[in-house]
């Protein structure tokens, strides 16, 4: 077994085993996956909600489905939208959340239809800070069809900007813009950098180049995870272990899962 474990920044066990691509259905089943980060010394895991349409996830009962199955993955609700007419309404639906047993919400503004200006976004962040809830923004701006309408890079810079102290999960690094994000995360020290789908998906591009130097003159600031079932556990274990044979324990510690565990407050013994 490898002598470091990994903490996966971002997973997707469906209820259903159900999941966005239908080439992917069926390889998100709880067990499964359990099973897989055994196997990989994936010690610990964020379980993620996408939507009510998706994979059987269910608001009020899919903390409990999680929870129920393992102690080693901790539950992040969708954030909906839907719930969040106007700024009275973020306190009472975090509130719930949190008594669901959720750690932490995920903003995707593509699924959502929402851009990274969106009136209640800020407010929705500092108020989940407040309540020790996690707050994972995905990042990726691209779509079938080209750029997604969320506001881009420089959306995101104006949000943190109204925000500037608050924590936040940077997802996928912004893909193909990862150092641009980096220099964007460097501004912010709350916020830690997230290279969950990218660091897989790009194999043999010029992104290795990037993600060897985040390894090596970032290290505090990134954190790794498959996007299960978009990659598996293995193809996770395979590139952290890639990018990081020449790094000293310290530096690869630090990536592999003592900055998410920071950032979240979560002490979990290896």
């Amino acid at each position: 077994m490898p002598s470091i474990p990994i903490f996966d920044s971002l997973m997707h066990p469906m209820p259903d085993k159900g999941w966005l691509d239908p080439s992917c259905t069926g390889k998100n089943d709880i067990e499964n996956q359990l099973d897989s980060m055994q196997q990989h010394n994936i010690r610990w895991g964020l379980a993620v909600g996408l939507g009510p349409t998706i994979g059987g996830y269910n608001e009020s009962s899919y903390a409990d489905f999680v929870r129920q199955h393992t102690n080693i993955l901790y539950p992040v609700a969708y954030c909906d939208f839907t719930e969040l007419q106007r700024e009275a309404d973020i306190e009472p639906y975090l509130s719930r959340l949190k008594s669901l047993g959720y750690i932490g919400i995920k903003v995707h503004p593509r699924i959502a239809r929402i851009t990274f200006e969106h009136p209640l976004l800020s407010k929705i962040i500092s108020s989940a800070n407040q309540l020790d809830l996690s707050v994972l923004l995905c990042t990726y701006l691209w779509t079938r069809e080209g750029q997604t309408g969320t506001g881009g890079l420089y959306g995101i810079v104006n949000l943190l900007a109204k925000v500037p102290d608050e924590k936040l999960v940077l997802l996928h690094g912004g893909a193909v813009r990862l150092l641009e994000m980096a220099e964007v995360a460097r501004q912010f020290p709350a916020v830690l950098l997230d290279l969950s789908f990218t660091l897989c998906k790009y194999e043999m591009s010029s992104l290795d180049a990037d993600i060897r130097y985040l390894f090596n003159k970032f290290d505090q600031r990134i954190c790794i995870g498959s996007d299960s079932p978009e990659f598996s556990h293995g193809d996770l274990r395979r590139r952290f272990e890639e990018f990081s044979s020449e790094l000293d324990s310290e530096k690869a510690s630090n990536i592999a899962y003592r900055n998410l565990q920071r950032h979240l407050n979560i002490d979990a013994e290896n």
